[in-house]
Formats: structure tokens, sequence, C-alpha cells
């Protein structure tokens, strides 16, 4: 790929990431919300607690990713993270706590 081309990949993934956290973030708003407003049983609140954790640890690997892009235009092509894939991953990841949250 050319350089404008991964310049273009690189922009284009920086802004998936930013969509991805700002659903991440309406998620974890909304569960809190949830949390404040209704009682909850025990289950229900483990469940609560355990669909936060996902929601931290998906804004974690956003973040991670991102410090990926920052340092692969510094790195000249060393050391490159294949954006395909980490879109795919966050895909994947994102699907699985929709899943555990309608369980």
């Amino acid at each position: 790929m050319t350089q404008d081309g991964d310049g273009a990949a690189e922009a284009l993934a920086r802004e998936e990431a930013r969509l991805i956290k700002i659903r991440l973030l309406k998620l974890m708003t909304a569960s809190l919300a949830a949390q404040d407003k209704e009682p909850a049983s025990v289950e229900e609140a483990r469940r609560r607690h355990i669909l936060l954790r996902h929601y931290v640890d998906q804004l974690k690997a956003v973040a991670e990713i991102e410090g990926s892009l920052d340092t692969s235009g510094k790195s000249q092509g060393v050391g490159t993270i294949d954006l395909d894939a980490a879109r795919h991953e966050i895909r994947e990841r994102l699907l699985r706590i929709r899943a555990d949250g309608q369980d």
C-alpha cells in the first residue's frame, strides 16, 4: 500500500475506533443509569457488573489500538498492525458483549 493509502487506512481506523468508544460509553452510561433506577437481584447485579467489566476491557482494547496507530506512523512500517484484523477483533468482541448483555 502507498504511503497515502496507509494514511487513509489509518484515518479510517482512527474514526472507527472513535465511533466504537462513543458506542461503548453510551452502553456503559445506559447500563449505569438502569442500575441506578432499577433495584436488581444479586444475579442481575452480578450480570451488570460483568457486562460493565467487558465494556471497560473493550475501551482499553480500543485505546491500545489507537496507541498502536500513533506509533505505527512513526515506526515507518516497522511493527505496524493489521488494521483489518484489529477491526475484526473489535467487532467480534462487541458481538460477544451484546450477546452477554442479552442473556
